[in-house]
């Protein structure tokens, strides 16, 4: 994986699990349905964004969020007709996406597609499965499908998280930077990275 974009990924995740940390109370209750889980990424992510120092953009050519900075945004006098009900970049810095149920119908796979599809600095899928057991299973599935692409696709930044349990004081994930080549997974004991292969 290249190393820049690693580490523009491992910043995220740094900074995700230091928001999500300080709002533990608020991801507790989140959980209650998916309308309050949507709420809360949804604040969550444009945390995230004020502390890259980005904009964010929800809902951006079928992305759940688009971050960018004012240097990225095209110009709408250069626009025929100059229209002001949309907006248009020409960089995006982080592509994230978000799947209250990765089991669902299209689940995980579609939202990952679209990060695949997508030219940006980082991409960054949060998730939730149905299973309690590991997120191991997904990872491996995401970098199946990146390896059947045309080409070497940009790392993915994977943070499979589990529901708060009423007896844990501390939130649950697994994280996985996904590339065609690697795929390091973190633990969170040491704090760091390491291949797969090595667990």
């Amino acid at each position: 994986m290249e190393t820049q974009a690693v580490e523009r990924l491992q910043e995220i995740h740094r900074l995700w699990l230091a928001i999500t940390k300080d709002s533990h109370a608020e991801y507790c209750a989140a959980f209650r349905s998916n309308k309050t889980l949507t709420s809360y990424i949804r604040s969550t992510v444009f945390e995230l964004a004020d502390r890259l120092s980005l904009l964010v953009q929800p809902q951006y050519n079928s992305l759940d969020y688009a971050f960018y900075s004012n240097d990225d945004f095209i110009p709408k006098t250069c626009c025929v007709g100059n229209r002001t009900d949309t907006m248009w970049l020409k960089h995006i810095r982080v592509a994230f996406e978000h799947e209250n149920k990765l089991d669902g119908q299209a689940g995980g796979y579609q939202e990952f597609s679209h990060l695949l599809l997508t030219k940006a600095d980082a991409k960054v899928l949060v998730g939730y499965g149905e299973s309690q057991e590991s997120y191991d299973p997904y990872a491996l599935d995401y970098q199946k499908l990146m390896t059947n692409t045309d080409k070497n696709p940009d790392p993915i930044l994977f943070i499979g998280e589990y529901a708060p349990k009423a007896e844990a004081d501390d939130r649950q994930f697994e994280s996985y930077l996904i590339s065609s080549l690697q795929l390091l997974k973190f633990d969170p004991g040491k704090a760091s990275w390491g291949t797969m292969t090595e667990r």
